[in-house]
């Protein structure tokens, strides 16, 4: 004879196979490969972003002036004009690289 407790583990039971039988079906599958793939290219654009970043950040930062070698800005302003021009964008091209470094780093670990 059938007891009760074996008529309701039975359907129980069936639950829980269905259930792991949709998490390794193919198209579950598919969809985790497609996860990991974009996940992998965030990855990849984050970091390039954060190197590329970190590298305009740095030569400004540590006194490398390289838009003085071209004279076009001097010739254009005027000497005067394009050296305040020069020290009042410097110290904001390097606050708004740090900070996107740090976004960019932000959406790296979490992606």
């Amino acid at each position: 004879m059938i007891s009760e407790m074996e008529v309701m583990e039975g359907p129980a039971e069936d639950g829980v196979l269905s259930k792991g039988k949709e998490a390794t079906s193919p198209v579950n599958r598919e969809k985790a490969s497609k996860k990991t793939w974009s996940k992998r290219a965030l990855q990849e654009i984050c970091a390039f972003l954060i190197l590329a970043n970190v590298m305009l950040w740095v030569i400004p930062a540590f006194g490398a002036h390289p838009h003085f070698q071209n004279g076009l800005g001097k010739q254009f302003y005027g000497f005067r004009a394009w050296f305040i021009l020069v020290n009042l964008g410097q110290p904001l091209l390097v606050f708004y690289r740090m900070h996107s470094v740090s976004a960019l780093m932000e959406l790296l670990i979490s992606a």
